[in-house]
């Protein structure tokens, strides 16, 4: 296969200030800003024993357990019968508030936001050694916001309601950790994710297969969001090969093979419970260069998009998929869960970095739009995200906004500071323009700096200017022309018609200071 398309870094494209998802990146910059870190580290402080220092939860799923409930570790737990809980997802928002962090730091070049990435990640590395220190749980490794008992539960097959996704909020808390890393720089917070990793490998890796298989395949209980993505990404930053020996531990026989053969299983499942691991299945394949990972994750694709999808590129409802090619049929009052088209956002950019295929910017195009944009409310809140769980699309349908603490509510949270992560691509010899987004590149590498105008989503033109000194190079610039724009596409350089490039082809780049204009 061809090398894949990489991503510029968060910080080298901006949207412009005039697009129409400014509005919403600045919102949520100003809640990443506003929000106490206290408040994201009190259910974990609570759990180790700490001072909370007076702060109170985000609220919510994201809130304290019961006051009966004890920080059990995995073999004192006292069954459900004698045990008082609540709230058991919790941790999972403050992961999702970390990834933000991370993200809006590494955009916007923050100082400030980078300082509270890294004051999150020091009351995590406290609770974790608070936890350590207590010789109550299997490895130090252990970090969460409640007690090991849900792990060891879900291994005697508990159902949901007497547990809640443990390893579903693992995830979240780790990629929160990885992405302070990998974005913000923080390497304490490396540290906290190997020692998780080693945890989760001890666990995961005495169970025998068939254990793990009946685990996955439980309704929520065995969710466990990306955790193979999240150990893929820990085995190559921390360079320790075990860690992706378990990812593995986290496949799921029965999608890796209808993927790959194309077989369609997915009605009446969970479809947030299982979209996230097949972003998981190409960080596999990249690693281990297996074809079966990257055709599963491709498959599945096909059996949500388009015959499974909303107009606005959501998918699910009540959360479940439908019956594929009937979506019109399946629309009730619960339509469109918002993480799921958050994680086939994140699935489609993958799938098109491998293959180019154009479907998939499209796809991003519009649901990025419609759906993830249109989920934001138009406010500005110094506790809320504002943002939609549901998306529903039945006659008189109406947004519910807020979702603090909710699953919706933290993937909410990174949707709208990352607005610029696939408007442009790098390929080896030259540039993707994918989305007609009002933006600008630093493309460095180029020793050029690319300006991108259309007005989207009412302008009738695309404008690309080019500026810099360059590198002498010669490179391809290939501009995506919507399936959506009307009559033959005309190209102009610098206000000179050219004749348009035939669907596969590519024009060069033009010379610095020149502007290259793409209208439908």
């Amino acid at each position: 296969m061809t090398e894949p398309l990489q991503p510029f870094p968060l910080g080298a494209v901006r949207i412009g200030d005039a697009s129409v998802f400014a509005r919403a990146r600045t919102e949520l910059l100003h809640l990443a800003r506003a929000y106490p870190v206290d408040r994201l580290l009190a259910v974990f402080r609570r759990n180790a024993g700490l001072d909370t220092r007076g702060a109170l939860p985000p609220g919510n799923w994201e809130d304290f357990g019961h006051p009966n409930e004890d920080a059990w570790g995995e073999h004192d737990y006292p069954g459900r019968e004698h045990a008082q809980t609540a709230n058991l997802l919790r941790g999972h928002y403050a992961g999702h508030f970390l990834s933000m962090l991370a993200m809006a730091a590494a955009g916007e070049d923050d100082p400030a936001l980078r300082a509270k990435v890294d004051e999150m990640v020091a009351g995590l590395a406290e609770v974790q050694a608070a936890l350590a220190a207590t010789g109550r749980y299997s490895h130090y490794g252990f970090l969460a916001a409640y007690g090991e008992w849900q792990f060891s539960r879900l291994e005697d097959f508990a159902p949901y309601g007497e547990i809640w996704a443990p390893y579903y909020t693992c995830h979240k808390l780790m990629a929160g950790l990885l992405d302070a890393y990998e974005l913000a720089g923080n390497r304490q917070a490396l540290g906290l994710a190997v020692s998780m990793g080693r945890w989760l490998h001890g666990r995961l890796s005495r169970l025998e297969p068939e254990r793990r298989q009946r685990m996955w395949s439980l309704y929520i209980a065995g969710e466990f969001g990306g955790m193979n993505e999240v150990m893929a990404r820990l085995s190559a930053a921390a360079d320790e090969p075990r860690f992706l020996e378990t990812a593995r531990f986290f496949d799921q026989d029965l999608l890796l093979d209808a993927g790959a053969s194309r077989t369609d299983v997915l009605t009446d499942m969970h479809a947030n419970q299982h979209l996230p691991q097949l972003i998981g299945y190409v960080d596999e394949f990249e690693l281990t260069g297996e074809r079966r990972y990257l055709d599963a994750a491709s498959g599945l694709w096909d059996q949500i998009v388009p015959g499974r999808t909303y107009a606005h590129g959501g998918t699910g409802e009540s959360e479940l998929w439908g019956p594929p090619g009937t979506v019109a049929g399946d629309v009730g009052h619960r339509n469109a869960e918002t993480c799921a088209s958050y994680n086939l956002l994140k699935l489609a950019r993958r799938l098109f970095a491998h293959t180019r295929d154009p479907r998939y910017t499209a796809y991003y195009e519009r649901t990025v739009l419609n759906h993830v944009l249109g989920s934001r409310r138009a406010v500005r809140s110094d506790t809320s995200p504002e943002v939609t769980y549901m998306f529903p699309v039945h006659p008189g349908a109406l947004r519910e906004y807020d979702n603090v603490g909710t699953c919706c509510g933290g993937t909410g949270l990174e949707n709208h500071v990352k607005y610029q992560d696939t408007v442009f691509l790098a390929a080896p010899d030259g540039l993707y323009a994918n989305l007609p987004v009002d933006a600008d590149l630093d493309w460095s590498e180029a020793g050029l700096r690319v300006s991108q105008r259309s007005g989207f989503p009412l302008g009738e033109s695309v404008t690309l200017r080019f500026t810099g000194s360059g590198d002498g190079a010669e490179r391809t610039v290939r501009l995506r022309v919507p399936a959506w724009a009307a009559g033959e596409p005309e190209l102009r350089l610098n206000g000179e018609r050219l004749p348009a490039p035939a669907a596969g082809s590519t024009p060069r780049s033009p010379a610095p200071g020149r502007t290259a204009t793409n209208s439908p």
